[in-house]
């Protein structure tokens, strides 16, 4: 298992493939996230193999854009320490 800090190997030949096919979508967004590279689409999470790439990525941006967009949930108030005395 990969330590959280080490990156993650990917392959650039493939994700230059899939920025391009998605480049030209509404809300798509390239990150670098948990050590690797990641393709957002309207805040959704995807990712790619080699394989069937094309026939892949019509499946997901079709479930994606049926999705309704993410938006930022207000971070929780701290919590009042309690002292044990």
């Amino acid at each position: 298992m990969t330590a959280p800090s080490e990156p993650v190997p990917f392959d650039e030949h493939l994700a230059s493939r899939v920025g391009a096919e998605l480049a030209t979508l509404p809300g798509f967004t390239e990150r670098r996230m948990f050590g690797g590279l990641r393709f957002l689409l309207r805040g959704h999470l995807g990712m790619a193999t080699a394989s069937a790439l094309a026939r892949w990525l019509d499946r997901a941006i079709s479930f994606v854009s049926s999705q309704p967009e993410k938006t930022q949930r207000p971070k929780p108030a701290p919590r009042a320490r309690m002292n044990g005395k």
